[in-house]
């Protein structure tokens, strides 16, 4: 069974959880399409299927900073704008994760150090050509697994 690896995760409020979820599903849709969906776009969806959704509303849930939601309707709506199971947002003591999340953690893992990679490649003007090699071989050797 997938795992969130969170064991943080019991000593968070309800609403902390559900943020990381639906955050992880942002992440999820911006790999998928090249950027998160925007607030007026998961309002309109969440629209598109009966339920009103406010921006205030959504950037509680985003931040976990609102009251612990209830309305089975909304996480519904959100489950099927994000193409989970409405467990994954519901069920917050599950370790389960969506096959969707699971299967891009690793890609947004990746990207985000490519980045770092590309940035710090950048930054190297100024590190003499011998501590260069030296940060390329380590960065080697941990891709590959030798630490």
């Amino acid at each position: 069974m997938p795992s969130n690896d969170d064991p943080a995760a019991a000593s968070r409020a309800p609403q902390q959880i559900r943020a990381a979820r639906l955050n992880l599903l942002m992440d999820a849709v911006a790999v998928e399409r090249g950027r998160p969906y925007t607030a007026a776009e998961v309002i309109e969806r969440v629209g598109a299927l009966g339920v009103s959704l406010s921006r205030a509303r959504w950037a509680y849930l985003l931040n976990g900073t609102g009251p612990r939601e209830t309305d089975s309707r909304l996480l519904v709506a959100l489950a099927k704008v994000f193409d989970v199971d409405v467990n994954y947002l519901v069920d917050l003591e599950s370790t389960t994760m969506p096959e969707i999340v699971e299967s891009r953690l690793d890609l947004i893992r990746r990207l985000r150090e490519s980045e770092l990679q590309s940035i710090a490649a950048r930054s190297v003007g100024d590190i003499s050509p011998g501590l260069v090699r030296l940060i390329t071989e380590y960065i080697e050797k941990r891709d590959s697994g030798g630490h």
